[in-house]
């Protein structure tokens, strides 16, 4: 434990938003608890010597600042950005106002974003993994984003090289909806690909989405040049091809024209050509 000067705390917004407002109550009850030198410290991470951010003791902070205290009592602890949310959310489980309904679902949704399995947010509520699970089922908003979240998570552990087997037990569900999930991300990148969606537009449309898609994997789903689609004019892009490498080219060229590879003079592309 270490005292500061409470001009050094900053607030997390998405940790400030675990409530929709503060408790006058609260705030009065630990008042008294800091003249009577009672209340514990905040839980605090130190970014330096003058910076730390508040993780849990807004009522606290806020009774300080009321009675005009210029320092307070904070306990630092390491922890990395991105858990200090779910650990705000656990401390505020342990003490204090109880949440309201409202703020409790959304915290679940807040969590689910996160990426936070079931049984990772059953802990830090303090709940079983199945009493998670009923809470989530029966919000409609709450189920949807869970079934988003997890086919996000599904296929970025794949593309990450886990067997779908691993991946069914991290999340968890049943390694057949994992599969299931991964086929139909093939399948979408497939159908995408061959209506002339070229690679680098799949791969930053599935960025965009919260997939980890690099042109290394996207080859490995889709082999380079695979039913490729050339779009263009057909006699200046005929003669690109390999010989003998076309089963059948649909055009509407003039009447009378042999087509030859750049590669071989002595070999005619062989082709069939459908009007």
């Amino acid at each position: 434990m270490k005292t500061i000067l409470i001009k050094y705390i900053s607030v997390n917004e998405d940790v400030k938003g675990i409530r929709k407002s503060q408790s006058a109550e609260a705030i009065g009850r630990y008042m008294e608890k800091y003249e009577s030198g009672t209340s514990k410290p905040i839980l605090v991470k130190e970014i330096d010597r003058q910076n730390f951010v508040l993780i849990d003791g807004h009522h606290r902070l806020e009774a300080c600042k009321k009675l005009k205290y210029e320092k307070i009592d904070v306990e630092p602890i390491e922890i990395d950005d991105k858990d200090i949310y779910s650990r705000a959310v656990a401390e505020n489980q342990g003490h204090g106002v109880s949440l309201t309904k409202d703020e409790e679902e959304e915290i679940l949704v807040k969590l689910i974003e996160e990426g936070k399995t079931q049984e990772q947010i059953g802990k830090i509520f303090g709940l079983t993994r199945e009493a998670i699970s009923k809470r989530i089922n029966r919000n409609p908003v709450l189920k949807e984003g869970q079934s988003t979240k997890t086919n996000l998570s599904s296929v970025n552990e794949i593309l990450d090289g886990k067997t779908h087997q691993e991946v069914a037990n991290i999340l968890p569900i049943s390694r057949s909806r994992v599969s299931q999930i991964w086929g139909d991300f093939q399948n979408e990148l497939l159908e995408n690909y061959n209506n002339g969606i070229p690679k680098q537009d799949l791969i930053d449309e599935q960025i965009e989405k919260g997939i980890n898609l690099t042109l290394e994997k996207l080859n490995e789903i889709i082999p380079e040049d695979f039913n490729k689609l050339i779009i263009g004019d057909c006699l200046k892009e005929l003669p690109k091809l390999d010989n003998e490498s076309v089963d059948c080219v649909i055009i509407d060229p003039p009447y009378g024209i042999d087509f030859q590879s750049n590669h071989k003079k002595e070999k005619i592309i062989k082709m069939r050509l459908i009007y």
